[in-house]
C-alpha cells in the first residue's frame, strides 16, 4: 500500500498494489511529482465540467458584462448540455472534435445549425473552462489544437459620398405613411453623416453626450457605448476598452 502527504500535508493512498517493485515505483512518481510541484490530487478530476464552470464564470470580473452574458449563453445553450455532467478526466480532444462537427450540421440532423464564427465562440468558452483547470485537476487542455471551422469572409459593401449624401438627404425628409414629417427627421442627416465620416460605431454614437463633442477643436471624445445585455441596454466602455479621442472633418461642424 502506497501511502504520501499531499501538499496541504493530508495523508493520501497511492494504491495498493501486488507487488513490491510496482509499489515503490508508484511511490518515486508521487514524490517526484511533489518535488516538481506537478502533483495533481486524483479526486480534483473527478469534478464535473458544469461546476468548474460556474465556478470559473463567477471569477471573470474582468470582463464586460455584455461579455459575460455572451459565456452564460453559449455556456447554457452549447456547452454544459453536452458535457456539464462529465468529470474533467473524461473529456477528450477526439470527443470534443465531433462535438464542434456537430454544432454545425442542421438541425434536422441533430446539429445545432450554427455558423463557423458562433461554432468557434462555443469551442472558445469550453476551452477556457478547460484551460482554467490546468495544470492543478488536468495535465493539459484537451480542447487546445482541435480543428476549427474557418470564418467566412464577409462582402463588405462601402457607400461613396454620393451614396452617402443620398442617403442622409432622404433619411432627413423621411415621412409616416400618413405623410407627416418622421419624428427622428430631424437628427438622421446629421447621425449619418458622422457615422460616415468619422468611423463612430453605431452603438458609439448612441451613447455620445453633448459634453463629448468638442466643435471648436474638431473632436470627439468617445468614452462610452451602448450594450444589450439580458435585454436590457446598458452603457459600458467601448469595443476596445479603451477610450479614444476621434477628428471631426471641418465640413461637419456645421451639421
Amino acid at each position: 500500500m502506497v501511502r504520501y502527504y499531499d501538499p496541504a500535508g493530508r495523508l493520501k493512498s497511492g494504491g495498493t498494489f501486488k507487488k513490491k517493485p510496482d509499489a515503490e515505483k508508484r511511490q518515486t512518481e508521487i514524490e517526484a511529482s511533489l518535488h516538481e510541484g506537478t502533483y495533481r490530487n486524483p479526486q480534483d478530476a473527478k469534478a464535473t465540467l458544469e461546476e468548474m464552470a460556474e465556478k470559473w464564470l463567477s471569477t471573470r470580473t474582468d470582463i464586460k458584462r455584455s461579455t459575460w452574458w455572451k459565456y452564460r449563453s453559449l455556456l447554457d445553450n452549447h456547452v454544459l448540455p453536452r458535457w456539464g455532467d462529465l468529470p474533467l478526466s473524461a473529456i477528450h480532444a477526439e470527443d470534443i472534435a465531433v462535438w464542434v462537427a456537430e454544432l454545425q450540421k442542421p438541425r434536422e440532423e441533430g446539429g445545432a445549425n450554427l455558423g463557423a464564427s458562433q461554432t468557434r465562440r462555443a469551442h472558445g468558452v469550453l476551452s477556457m473552462v478547460l484551460g482554467w483547470c490546468v495544470p492543478r485537476r488536468i495535465p493539459h487542455n484537451p480542447a487546445k489544437g482541435v480543428p476549427l471551422p474557418k470564418p467566412s469572409e464577409e462582402e463588405h459593401v462601402y457607400l461613396d459620398y454620393a451614396q452617402v449624401e443620398a442617403l442622409a438627404d432622404a433619411a432627413a425628409s423621411l415621412r409616416t405613411k400618413y405623410g407627416q414629417v418622421a419624428a427622428t427627421a430631424h437628427v438622421n442627416r446629421a447621425l449619418i453623416v458622422l457615422l460616415a465620416y468619422t468611423g463612430l460605431r453605431w452603438n458609439e454614437a448612441a451613447a455620445l453626450r453633448v459634453g463629448r463633442v468638442d466643435l471648436a477643436g474638431r473632436r470627439i471624445r468617445v468614452v462610452t457605448a451602448f450594450a444589450e445585455v439580458n435585454g436590457e441596454l446598458i452603457e459600458q466602455t467601448p469595443k476596445s476598452g479603451k477610450s479614444r479621442t476621434v477628428p471631426v472633418p471641418p465640413s461637419l461642424v456645421g451639421e
